[in-house]
């Protein structure tokens, strides 16, 4: 809220495909400054208030910028809590295992579609936090995969590019799970 009790407006939104930006390697980020500050306050309100579907991170190609920064929500398993988010700025991804795992990805950018891609299951990811001070992280399952999920996208690559598909709607992609638990007698 601004002062007076007003809500303050967020100008951002989430771009779609197929916008330019967001098939473009971003640039990396110089400058640690206050608006930096702001731009990462308004991308974690954009995605503490997405629904249907809830995001689990979002990258700032995916908000118009060309910054190599993202956000990735620590808790992706709890969504009903507080969400916790890391900025992750000018990301890499320095080691990741050899064992992976294909699993249904969707994307805020592409809306109500999800692809299967194969993935690390597990990376080391070197960055930058808000003050320019360089951090390692390893992740490994899930969190693992919004890594270089957002990370793909800072590269220009949307899901759309780099999955065998098919690609499924929501609706579609849980029939196809029903129809496994069916089958596994569930």
């Amino acid at each position: 809220m601004e002062s007076g009790g007003r809500p303050r407006i967020i100008a951002m939104k989430i771009v779609t495909s197929p916008a330019e930006i967001l098939n473009k390697p971003t640039r990396e980020v110089a400058k640690f400054d206050k608006n930096l500050r702001q731009t990462v306050r308004e991308m974690e309100e954009i995605l503490r208030n997405q629904r249907d579907p809830e995001g689990v991170g979002l990258s700032a190609n995916q908000v118009g910028l060309d910054l190599r920064l993202a956000i990735v929500r620590l808790n992706p398993d709890e969504q009903d809590s507080a969400p916790h988010f890391l900025t992750i700025i000018n990301p890499r991804i320095v080691s990741q295992s050899e064992v992976s795992t294909e699993e249904y990805e969707g994307c805020l950018s592409i809306p109500n579609q999800y692809g299967p891609l194969r993935r690390a299951q597990a990376v080391t990811v070197q960055f930058q936090d808000l003050k320019g001070e360089p951090l390692t992280i390893k992740t490994t399952d899930f969190l693992a995969r919004i890594f270089q999920h957002e990370i793909d996208h800072l590269d220009g690559k949307l899901i759309t590019k780099i999955s065998a598909g098919p690609f499924l709607t929501e609706t579609e992609l849980e029939e196809k799970f029903r129809s496994k638990k069916r089958e596994a007698g569930l």
